[in-house]
Order: structure tokens, then sequence, then C-alpha cells
């Protein structure tokens, strides 16, 4: 994993360096890449909490890659809000403020 997140956090660092404390910072990360051998939500979890210590600010939670599509734009047989558990581990994880609803 240090490989793999270096580079995010060296970004994350210099952009805080740019646009100061008031700048929201935010991530997007496929949480599970839903393919063999892919990353998995407790993998993305503990990369988020790296580089929320770097300076990040929020993440947008999503699931699946190109192999995965299926996930990443989900057919109207996939059942609204599939990956809402998802999103909920993060949130606890990271410790979003209670004041936060998911939509």
């Amino acid at each position: 994993m240090e490989g793999f997140i270096r580079f995010p956090s060296e970004i994350i660092v210099r952009t805080r360096e740019l646009v100061g404390p008031d700048f929201p910072v935010i991530f997007r990360i496929s949480a599970d890449e839903m393919v063999p051998a892919g990353r998995t939500v407790q993998q993305s979890i503990e990369m988020m909490k790296r580089l929320v210590a770097a300076g990040l600010d929020a993440v947008d939670v999503s699931i699946g890659v190109l192999e995965s599509s299926y996930y990443t734009s989900a057919p109207p047989n996939v059942p609204e809000g599939f990956n809402a558990e998802t999103a909920s581990e993060f949130r606890q994880a990271l410790g979003c403020p209670s004041w936060w609803q998911a939509a």
C-alpha cells in the first residue's frame, strides 16, 4: 500500500499547501473494485485514513472499475442504494461529523 498511497498523498499535501485550510479537498474512490485481486473496502478505508491525515476533507465513495462496470453504471435491476452500506462503513471509519447525513 505504501507505493500506491504515495502519489495521491503527495497530491493532497501539495493541493492543501496551494489552496489553504478553508478550501475543501475531495477524493473520489472506488471502495470495492469488484474484481478478483482488486482493492477491497477495508483496503480503501485504510487508504482514506492516510489521505485524511494528509489533508483530505471529504471522500466520494463509488464502487467498481471498468472490468466491473455492471456496478459503476448499475442497471435498473440493481436495488436503489446498493452502495449505501459501503459508504456508511467509510463514514464510521473516518469519523464523519454526526450532523452529516447520507443523501
